[in-house]
Formats: structure tokens, sequence, C-alpha cells
């Protein structure tokens, strides 16, 4: 029980750090940055779905692989999420700016 506990809270704090990086990066003006978690989570995807046994029915395979690429992908679309509304964020705040700049002139 004990040790239960301990794994959850360390995957908590794991995700709570990711999801922190992931705003720090998206909030950078060099915008490739926020892609850099959505797509190490990608190419964990694809390797869960790569790693999948066969059980020598094709619809059991195909079904396996759906499901798998689906929930494995939470976390990219969870990433790519935050990094498209911290874009938006950066986008209004330019354009307030902006138009601040025209004002004065």
């Amino acid at each position: 029980m004990n040790d239960t506990l301990i794994v959850i809270l360390i995957l908590i704090c794991i995700a709570i750090g990711a999801i922190w990086l992931q705003l720090f990066f998206s909030s950078r003006t060099n915008k490739w940055y926020g892609f850099i978690l959505p797509m190490i989570a990608f190419l964990i995807s694809i390797i869960y779905v790569l790693n999948i046994v066969d059980t020598g029915r094709l619809w059991n395979n195909l079904a396996m692989v759906v499901l798998t690429f689906f929930l494995t992908n939470i976390p990219t679309i969870v990433l790519l999420i935050i990094y498209f509304s911290c874009r938006d964020k950066l986008k209004r705040k330019a354009q307030l700016e902006k138009m601040e700049i025209q004002d004065f002139e």
C-alpha cells in the first residue's frame, strides 16, 4: 500500500513538471520549443504501438493498435492544447502592444 502511494505521488510530480515545462516552452518567442514535449510523447506512443504482440487475429490486432495509439496519445493532445492556448495568448498580447504603439503615433 505504501509503495503504491509513493509511485502515484511520483507520477503526479512528473505530470505537474511536464505541464510546467510545456507552459515554459510554449511561452518562449521561438515557437518550435513548444513542440519538444508533444513530439517526445508522440514518439513514445509509436514505441507502444510497435511493441504490441501479435494475437493471430487481424481484427484483434487492429483493435489493439488503434486503442493503444489513441490512449497513448492523450498526453500528446493535452500538451498540444497547452501549446496552442499559450501561443494564442502571446499573439493577443503582441496585437495589443501593436495597437498601443499605433495609438501613440
